[in-house]
């Protein structure tokens, strides 16, 4: 009888390309932790954090080395992921963004209640310069009660008190997806001009929008607006663009990719698409109507 080759050599030898489950996890294991990692920081951060882990873990673990090409398609995969690990972070951005719109809509119906009307867009001195915004008006109602206690009337939104409070903005004034390290400005702001339901010192009830609430919008989405939250300043609708994020000026406009959100009078919160499904002027004109409170005029139905 032939001798058994396997009885005389022993285990058969692992091949060059043989590996175990370890091996087998750690694509998945790289994967994970850069999705983790993409949810906190951007995702060129979390690649350049996960790519030298990848380099370690290959280089310690014998396996891999002999693997090196393995190890290379994991990285080259990381990096065709890395387009979709923003968008793990950008999720609850634009839901937290939503909810501080809705938060702001209520405290304007609030206001409402308690007034009977909206506010109006600024309050004005004697000489009729606008001295203090809206946003101020409304903070009994966003729960900010002790800190409008603490803002004076008796002077201008930065006089010597009330300056000294720009630097306790209620995070409900801005944006999460805001990069602008300024956390003194707000990224809400209302549209002031005629024909809105912001036409500067005179307030609106609800009476006069007869555009209807659901078809009008109250408060939009700047970014980088550059206007602090206390100040009674926001875009006038004669001199923004009328289009969703546009490449230059003032404008409705996100750190959201594709568009911006809206507040309109019935409390509902849109995301406006910059796209324009319709011809440009009849997009551009549809965002007018939208900003009006008795014009008449139809707005997208889509939105």
């Amino acid at each position: 009888m032939a001798d058994d080759p396997q009885a005389t050599t022993g285990a058969t030898p692992k091949q060059d390309y043989q590996f175990g489950l370890k091996t087998l996890f750690a694509l998945p294991l790289l994967v994970v932790a850069y999705f983790a990692m993409a949810h906190w920081l951007d995702p060129c951060a979390a690649a350049a954090l996960t790519i030298p882990l990848g380099l370690l873990f290959a280089c310690f673990y014998r396996p891999l080395r002999r693997l090196a090409i393995w190890t290379l398609f994991a990285y080259l995969f990381i990096i065709l992921l890395m387009p979709f690990g923003g968008g793990s972070r950008e999720a609850p951005r634009r839901s937290q963004c939503t909810n501080n719109l809705k938060q702001i809509g209520l405290a304007l119906h609030y206001y409402h209640d308690a007034y009977g009307s909206f506010p109006p867009g600024y309050i004005t001195d004697d000489e009729a310069r606008p001295i203090h915004s809206w946003r101020v008006l409304i903070l009994p109602f966003l729960e900010q009660q002790p800190l409008y206690d603490r803002y004076r009337f008796d002077e201008p939104w930065d006089g010597p008190n009330n300056i000294k409070l720009v630097k306790e903005m209620p995070s409900v004034f801005r944006c999460p997806s805001e990069d602008n390290e300024d956390k003194t400005c707000t990224n809400y702001v209302a549209v002031i001009g005629p024909r809105t339901a912001w036409p500067g010192e005179t307030p609106v009830r609800f009476a006069d929008i007869a555009d209807g609430t659901s078809n009008t919008w109250l408060v939009v989405e700047a970014a980088g607006s550059g206007i602090v939250w206390s100040e009674p300043r926001d875009l006038h609708v004669l001199q923004m663009a009328p289009q969703i994020n546009p490449p230059a000026g003032q404008g409705i406009s996100s750190k959201h990719p594709g568009g911006a959100q809206v507040l309109c009078a019935d409390g509902s919160v849109h995301f406006i698409s910059e796209a324009t499904p319709s011809p440009s002027e009849v997009y551009s004109e549809h965002i007018r109507n939208a900003l009006t409170i008795a014009g008449g005029d139809p707005v997208d139905p889509d939105w």
